[in-house]
C-alpha cells in the first residue's frame, strides 16, 4: 500500500491542502498548474464564478483524469498494437509454409 503525502496547491491565489497518494503527487501538482491556467484564461473572458473553491476541486479532478489518460495508452494507440501483432502472428504463420513448401 502506497504512502499519502501531503501537498498544497495554489489555484488562483486559493491555497488548498491535500492528502495524496505518493505515486499520484506529481501529477495532481501539474494537474493544478493546468486547471489554474484554464481558470485564469476563463475568468479573463467571463470574471469570477459563484462556489469558486468547489469549482476549482471539481475541475482539479477532471484535469487530473485527463492527464492521466493522456500519459496512459490511447485507443488508437492499443488498436495499431494489435493489428501490429497480428500482422506478425500472419507473417510467421506465411514463412512457416514457405519453409514448408522449400524443403
Amino acid at each position: 500500500m502506497s504512502e499519502k503525502q501531503r501537498l498544497e496547491l495554489t489555484i488562483l491565489g486559493e491555497a488548498l491542502r491535500l492528502r495524496v497518494e505518493e505515486q499520484d503527487a506529481d501529477r495532481i501538482k501539474r494537474a493544478a498548474q493546468y486547471l489554474d491556467q484554464k481558470i485564469a484564461t476563463l475568468r479573463k473572458a467571463a470574471g469570477p464564478g459563484a462556489n469558486l473553491q468547489l469549482s476549482v476541486l471539481a475541475g482539479l479532478d477532471v484535469a487530473h483524469e485527463l492527464l492521466q489518460e493522456r500519459e496512459g495508452a490511447s485507443p488508437a494507440a492499443r488498436e495499431q498494437t494489435a493489428a501490429m501483432a497480428a500482422a506478425d502472428k500472419r507473417i510467421g504463420s506465411l514463412i512457416a509454409r514457405l519453409d514448408k513448401e522449400l524443403t
